[in-house]
């Protein structure tokens, strides 16, 4: 199983997220990609979940306001 959770701009540029608040977690990255828009400039991470825990960070792309979306 997989999570994709989206950060706010301080994740962006694979940045880390230990400086970042959560916007939303996602079952699916088709349900991440519709989020893009809707909080300002983000960035999306994965994870692998194993045995209820998130492991195996991997970031996956920032938006910012002006792209599409």
């Amino acid at each position: 199983m997989k999570m994709w959770i989206l950060y706010d701009g301080r994740a962006c540029g694979n940045a880390g997220t230990d400086d970042a608040s959560v916007l939303v977690a996602c079952d699916s990255a088709k349900e991440a990609d519709v989020y893009k828009g809707d909080y300002g400039s983000m960035a999306c991470y994965s994870y692998d979940i194993v045995d209820g825990k998130l492991v195996n960070r991997q970031w996956e792309w920032d938006w910012h306001p002006g792209e599409p979306a």
